[in-house]
């Protein structure tokens, strides 16, 4: 069976921000996904087949190796398409933004316009634009997993490289498998303790 953090090195964050991201991406499938202590089980909702350990090519690991190859990819789509100097988180929020809305889309999105300007102020707002997708009646409109999502990444966009928060962040609070609000939350949290921990005589921004 698979363990997702002990198969890269990823941080368990990182982690869930996978699962999240993997388990939209094979909802239109009808595929979801439990974990079951640490290994990767997917199931397919109108036939009830499991599967929980393919090791050649189709099934978790093939699925992830794919999944951080466009991630790689995006990534460096990013790079040339912004003209601004980037963090670290500032990039990790890009990537899962962009590979949510699709790359041609951040290409033409208002998003990327005004991050170029160096309007980074303006990036966090402006992904909220993208919060749309089918709902479960089959119709299009707002949905709170994508809200999520938009808040989660405008958070992590906006958190400076030099905060030491991810020690907090991966502490036992924050569940494997946790959602993008879960994780939002939790990232919020975790700057603010961070900052009070490191800076106490000093006023928290976050």
């Amino acid at each position: 069976m698979l363990n997702v953090s002990m198969s890269t090195n990823w941080t368990s964050d990182d982690v869930a921000r996978f699962m999240e991201i993997l388990s939209q991406e094979l909802e239109e499938l009808g595929i979801t996904i439990t974990i079951d202590e640490g290994s990767i089980i997917y199931t397919h909702e109108k036939s009830g087949i499991k599967i929980v350990d393919v090791s050649n090519g189709i099934g978790p690991v093939g699925t992830m190796l794919g999944m951080m190859s466009t991630f790689n990819e995006i990534g460096e789509a990013i790079k040339n398409l912004v003209t601004v100097a980037l963090s670290d988180n500032q990039l990790a929020a890009l990537i899962s933004f962009a590979s949510h809305i699709k790359i041609e889309n951040f290409t033409r999105s208002a998003v990327l316009t005004e991050l170029n300007k160096g309007n980074y102020a303006a990036v966090p707002k402006l992904m909220q634009r993208w919060r749309t997708g089918k709902l479960q009646n089959g119709k299009v409109g707002i949905r709170q997993d994508y809200v999520a999502r938009r808040l989660y990444e405008g958070e992590l966009f906006r958190t400076p490289d030099w905060l030491e928060y991810r020690q907090i962040m991966n502490s036992g609070q924050m569940p494997q498998n946790a959602n993008f609000m879960q994780m939002y939350t939790r990232l919020k949290s975790a700057k603010k303790e961070a900052f009070k921990r490191d800076y106490p005589a000093v006023r928290c921004p976050f």
